[in-house]
């Protein structure tokens, strides 16, 4: 299934089992550095018969939004460091665990104190895997943060 907004659709299995395994793990490397024209093109180089084109499209969209926010931005950012964690969603699928990166960064360019404040964000995906096979896969846009998961 994939999730879109509040609605998913039933899939069926996406990829095998080691195909799945692949992918998650390409995918954590190149999230490790916000690589996402990597994840752009890393998702062309597998065959996702179970994906409705729209589905597909829109996580490639997201991750279009996202190079441009961090690389194509008019107040120049540097990233500083970029750490993994695991984290838990806390809406569509509640509960479940998912992976996320948390980037601190600085605007070279910024109006009040250009490269001297330090700025945070995180991103998430979620993988939904059944007896190690692919079944689903996104961006979790609700998410317990790196601090939030230390305090449980």
């Amino acid at each position: 299934m994939i999730q879109i907004s509040s609605q998913s659709i039933v899939k069926g299995r996406m990829l095998n089992t080691n195909d799945t395994s692949l992918f998650i793990s390409e995918i954590d490397q190149l999230l490790k550095k916000l690589d996402f024209k990597g994840i752009i093109e890393l998702t062309k180089n597998y065959q996702f018969d179970f994906i409705d084109s729209q589905e597909l499209k829109i996580f490639i969209e997201r991750a279009e939004e996202e190079h441009t926010n961090w690389y194509e931005n008019p107040l120049e950012i540097k990233i500083n460091a970029i750490e993994a964690f695991q984290t838990k969603c806390i809406a569509c699928f509640f509960g479940k665990s998912i992976k996320a990166y948390h980037a601190e960064y600085i605007q070279m360019k910024d109006d009040k104190l250009p490269g001297r404040i330090i700025y945070s964000k995180s991103i998430a995906i979620y993988f939904e895997i059944k007896n190690n096979e692919l079944f689903d896969f996104g961006w979790c846009n609700a998410f317990l943060g790196k601090n939030e998961m230390a305090a449980l």
